[in-house]
This record gives C-alpha cells, structure tokens and sequence, in this order.
C-alpha cells in the first residue's frame, strides 16, 4: 500500500488527489499507511465485501466529478501515469478510460502471459480495450446512473463496461498509463481467480468458449509456449518444468469455472467453491516461480 501510494504522491500534471480508501478489515498497517498520506478511510464489513460493492462504497465518499480507481497492490509506473490517464476524459464523449497493467516477472512470470495478451502495448489512446477497475478512471455523472453490479464474483467491470458501452458512451483504453499489477504464484490466487472470471464469463458474454474441451487443449498449448517465451525474457527458461503444473492450475480453474455456470450463482459472495485436494501438492511448484525481494518489470 505504501509503494501505491507513493506513486500516487509522485505525479506531475496533475492537482494532488483526494484519497479515499476502501477497507474490508485489514489486520496488516494498511490503515496506518493510509492515514499517512491523508486518506480518507472508509470501513465496510469483511463479510459485506464485493467488488463492485466496494468501488461503489468508495466513489459515494469521493466528492469529484472524476473518479479514479486503483487497486490497494497496483504500482503506478513513472510520474504521468495520472496524466495520461485522465487526457481522454477532456473529450465528454468519454466516460472511462483504463491504464495498461504491466507484469513484475519477479513475482510470477508465467501470469505476466495474461497481462501482455489482454493490456498490449503502446503509446496512444486507443477507443475500445479492456477496461479494469484495478486502473482506471472515470465520470461520476455516467456512474450515477450506471453503477457497478454490488454482488458479481468477479467480472464486475467488464459487465459494467457493457452497459455503459449499450448505453452510448465511449470507453478508451491508455497504453501509457501503466500500473505494475501482479499476484503470487499459488494454487488458491490462481485457480479462484480464473475460476470465477470464468464463471460469470460464460453467463454475462454469448458466444464464450471457456467450458468446451477442444478450447481447453488449444489453451493449454497456447499457453505452454507463451509460458517458455515469458521465462526465457525473465531469464529462467530453465524454470519451464512448473509450467505445466502451473497450466493445470490455471486452465484448469478456468474449465472447471465455466463448467459450474448456472450450477453455482455468480452472485454467490464466493460460497460452493473448493479446490480440489490434489491440485493443492502442486502449490510448492508454483511458489518456486516467485523471486521474493526482487523486482523485474516488464514494460
């Protein structure tokens, strides 16, 4: 959080922002370090947590017209990634913009295969994109009328980004607004994060295909060579044998995900879902990916 904030603190361009922070119940010095840097804190109940809950908890107590939103582990890049994300907004056609999430190969090399296929590269403004509210901004007047979905499992943005897309509005995509945004390599992070980004997929976007065997497998080997080329750029191609274990985990989470829509309400506050046993000796292998104490951002 301090790292977060710091970025925050560093910006050029730009008038210092309000802070406000949202707080399920952390038990770590989140709330010293926000207190800090002048936040504002807003408390809710671990149990009453939700994506989409939470953002909305935190834009009522922000008071500008422009909401900014940024995840508690997301690193802002340099000292224009407020900048650029906010220049599109000058044009009232667009309601949201997001930022580029790059990966710390430190921290999970074969995730960062993910991240450079969904927030490529670039330096202009593109209409269009993946908008995630781990980076992003946007108008309060347009939330007002269109807010996010309080009891989604996961996809809360993408779904939000639907209706406001139905709705008229432009959504741009900002390749120079960057933001380090990786998570540890283990089993629970990476089976639940795809389980449920897949869940509620299948459900919220016709015509996905996560769920049919035969794209299960072209996954699987689609990723297993995306896996090689991002260990060999970290440089530890040697470190290719956790792959396949880490593509179990990983499509794995996703198929079984997919398979469980309709069985399992996507608005279920994360109930029903246990990983399987065996899948769980696999989490050593996937924790040898990380390199603690080190940084290796890939941009």
């Amino acid at each position: 959080m301090d790292a977060v904030l710091r970025g925050v603190a560093n910006q050029i361009g730009v008038d210092p922002p309000e802070l406000v922070v949202v707080d399920s119940g952390s038990t770590d010095d989140t709330l010293a370090i926000a207190e800090r840097h002048g936040a504002k804190i807003v408390h809710i109940r671990p149990e009453d947590f939700t994506w989409g809950g939470a953002i909305n908890t935190g834009i009522e107590a922000a008071s500008g017209e422009i909401v900014v939103l940024l995840s508690g582990h997301c690193i802002p890049v340099g000292e224009r990634w407020l900048t650029d994300l906010l220049a599109p907004l000058e044009n009232p056609r667009v309601a949201a913009t997001a930022s580029r999430h790059v990966p710390d190969l430190a921290i999970d090399p074969l995730e960062a295969v993910e991240l450079l296929e969904d927030y490529p590269g670039g330096n202009e403004p593109v209409e269009g994109g993946a908008f995630s509210n781990a980076s992003g901004a946007l108008r309060r007047s347009v939330w007002e009328t269109i807010r996010f979905d309080p009891g989604l499992v996961s996809n809360e943005d993408g779904e939000w980004a639907s209706r406001v897309r139905a709705a008229g509005h432009t959504l741009v995509y900002c390749p120079a607004s960057r933001v380090v945004h990786s998570h540890p390599p283990c089993v629970d992070v990476v089976y639940k994060r795809l389980f449920w980004r897949a869940l509620t997929g299948v459900q919220l976007y016709p015509g996905c295909r996560d769920g049919q065997w035969l794209y299960l497998l072209y996954r699987m080997a689609k990723y297993l060579w995306k896996d090689l080329v991002s260990l060999t750029r970290a440089g530890r191609p040697w470190s290719f044998w956790r792959a396949p274990f880490y593509e179990i985990v990983r499509q794995g989470g996703r198929f079984r995900g997919a398979r469980m829509a309709g069985k399992i309400d996507m608005r279920s506050r994360y109930a029903g879902l246990e990983i399987p046993r065996w899948l769980r000796r696999f989490d050593p292998i996937l924790r040898g990916l990380e390199r603690p104490g080190r940084t290796q951002v890939h941009e």
